[in-house]
């Protein structure tokens, strides 16, 4: 009897095993033909391989960096609304720069991406006991090196709106280094603002702005992400022709917002165990869930928003992104209010919502921000 029971167990153990090793062994998207999702946002193998378009502004790019080498001007500025690629653009100019760099001449090449770089970089002190037990203040080592350098060092800086809107002093502070020459990515209207603060000096900027992609690149850009991850030739047929043409259109000239549509679509998909999708009615059915993002319906929704609501959208004009604390400051209620609030007006398409450093940020629509333009 002991026995019999110790079999049960054994053969018990033998199927759980067998069903863990199918779980690691089995791939929702290898059945697809993919080695894995295409459509994360941030893309972290080489970026040149899923580049569409903008080879003008990249040829522009270099020639501004020549200008700098030069020393005829300061500071090159990437201005763009959210989601047309402005971090890309960046990347794609650094790694240029550094091949470059025989022609440009510059002693460093750096890279900031985000507020924690910048600040580690370039705000927060350090403390250290000097030999008589002496606390002493230590300088961000970055900052302390620039400021010291006689040679030309090129720092591209990312997010550079939202680096500004928390560090406004050293921001600028960093812009007027004697040596130090900076790329920085702009939502434009924050650009805007930022010019016009008074007692806010800048050096002399070059302004490169990125527009639009066409319906083609952005079909490229979905058609581009497949084939990176492709394994086999099942991938080919992942979506049609008509499909993909059909995001395009939807993603109205935004990098970003195609790589989020066809991320969507690709977890319908999968919910729905299709292996291809074509111009169907289950196609419809996902088109018929996506957000209406037109500025025309916006401003149609806009009627019934609330008070609150309404005063939201106005602070977040003036400002690029903010989690719902800062919303709540700005706006007189509390950080669980201003959460409801920000909930619902991502709901209806008002605002988007990103995750960053573990905290749920918030921005404005595009659609809402530039109205028709």
């Amino acid at each position: 009897m002991v026995d019999m029971y110790k079999e049960i167990e054994v053969s018990f153990e033998k199927q759980f095993e067998r069903k863990l090793q199918k779980a690691l062994d089995y791939s929702r998207f290898k059945e697809r033909g993919l080695k894995s999702n295409p459509f994360n946002i941030d893309f972290s193998g080489d970026p040149w391989k899923v580049k569409v378009g903008r080879d003008e502004e990249l040829i522009t790019g270099i020639e501004s960096l020549k200008e700098m080498a030069d020393k005829n001007t300061k500071m090159l500025n990437i201005l763009a609304p959210h989601g047309y690629g402005k971090t890309t653009y960046e990347i794609l100019l650094h790694s240029l720069a550094i091949k470059y760099n025989s022609d440009l001449g510059f002693e460093k090449i750096l890279f900031i991406r985000n507020t924690t770089e910048f600040k580690q970089s370039f705000v927060d002190s350090s403390f250290t006991a000097d030999s008589d037990g002496e606390i002493i203040k230590i300088p961000p080592r970055l900052f302390t090196e620039l400021k010291m350098t006689n040679k030309p060092a090129l720092l591209f800086i990312d997010d550079a709106d939202i680096i500004f809107q928390d560090n406004p002093k050293t921001f600028t502070d960093v812009t007027n280094l004697n040596n130090v020459l900076i790329v920085a990515a702009w939502n434009k209207s924050a650009w805007e603002r930022a010019k016009h603060i008074p007692d806010v000096k800048f050096p002399s900027v070059e302004i490169i702005m990125l527009n639009r992609l066409s319906n083609s690149q952005c079909a490229e850009m979905v058609q581009k992400r497949i084939s990176e991850f492709k394994m086999s030739k099942r991938a080919d047929n992942l979506f049609s022709q008509d499909v993909t043409e059909t995001l395009a259109r939807l993603a109205n000239g935004s990098p970003h917002r195609i790589i989020r549509l066809a991320k969507r679509l690709l977890s319908y998909m999968l919910d729905k165990g299709l292996l291809e999708i074509k111009v169907s009615p289950e196609f419809d059915e996902f088109i018929a869930s996506a957000d209406d993002i037109s500025y025309e319906n916006l401003k149609k929704k806009m009627v019934s928003l609330s008070e609150t609501q309404r005063k939201i959208i106005e602070e977040m004009k003036k400002i690029v992104e903010a989690d719902a604390t800062k919303v709540g400051t700005l706006v007189g209620i509390t950080r669980v209010g201003a959460m409801k609030q920000l909930h619902e007006l991502e709901k209806i398409g008002m605002v988007v919502s990103v995750t960053k450093d573990k905290k749920k940020i918030f921005q404005l629509r595009e659609e809402i921000e530039y109205g028709t333009e």
